[in-house]
């Protein structure tokens, strides 16, 4: 997972958790990891004080999850700035339709749908015009 934040004003800090995988020719049973990942990234969350940003089936296991309110997770539409690092080259699948490209300058990301927890130890400033809408 990583630290983004969000293209509003102002900006509001989101934990990003990509997909779980393993090697692809690994024959290994994943199922067990997602519920750890899971309980991992929501106690870094809670613990930071922020919302964490989660994939389709992240969040579908995610609102079953006994260690959350319901009430917490929402489907949100949201832009995400991208800063370059030293590394320079920005590997995400899910934060832009490129691949392994070589970042130099700030980027904005299109229009994401996501699932998204806000922990009560959020802050008000975590709180968009989009989270308060109904909730899903």
């Amino acid at each position: 997972f990583r630290l983004l934040w969000t293209k509003a004003e102002p900006p509001i800090p989101m934990l990003w958790l990509e997909t779980v995988n393993c090697d692809f020719v690994a024959h290994v049973n994943t199922t067990p990891w997602r519920g750890m990942v899971l309980r991992h990234v929501i106690e870094k969350a809670e613990a930071m004080g922020i919302c964490l940003c989660l994939d389709s089936g992240m969040g579908r296991a995610l609102q079953t999850s006994a260690v959350i309110d319901k009430n917490s997770v929402e489907q949100r539409t949201m832009q995400f700035v991208l800063r370059p690092t030293n590394g320079v080259v920005e590997a995400s699948d899910y934060l832009s339709g490129k691949h392994d490209w070589v970042q130099t300058k700030e980027e904005i990301t299109d229009r994401i749908t996501r699932w998204v927890y806000t922990p009560r130890s959020a802050s008000v400033d975590t709180q968009t015009e989009d989270s308060k809408k109904p909730r899903l």
